[in-house]
């Protein structure tokens, strides 16, 4: 094995974990949401924030983060033993991540309408 895979395979590794630190941040509802508006909110807007629209953009943002672990942690894999239908697997996850970050979003459009938060 070559030693410049080693190393994309430690930094697929260290990225994984970091997304699944973000996800059990966001599980627990500490740490930031990750949208436009709320990081470019001061903390007076912040606080007036919708809290239904925070727990909906945790929940996208936990799955998203979620995913993007088990992507990072199946390419740590590939890195490390070479094995190619771990690529498929890849292009799978990524396709199927993808969709749901779009599909998850416009439902929370539609949920947000029906609730009246803006």
């Amino acid at each position: 094995m070559e030693p410049v895979l080693i190393v994309i395979a430690i930094i697929m590794g260290v990225s994984a974990l970091l997304c699944f630190v973000v996800v059990v941040h966001q599980h627990i509802g500490k740490g930031m949401v990750f949208t436009n508006a709320w990081i470019h909110a001061s903390k007076t807007e912040r606080a007036q924030m919708d809290p239904r629209k925070k727990i909906l953009e945790r929940r996208l943002a936990r799955n998203v983060f979620f995913m993007l672990g088990i992507i990072h942690i199946v390419l740590m894999i590939y890195m490390i033993f070479l094995l190619t239908f771990l690529l498929y697997i890849f292009a799978v996850l990524t396709v199927v991540s993808c969709i749901y970050t779009i599909v998850r979003t416009i439902k929370n459009v539609r949920i947000y309408k029906a609730l009246g938060i803006k």
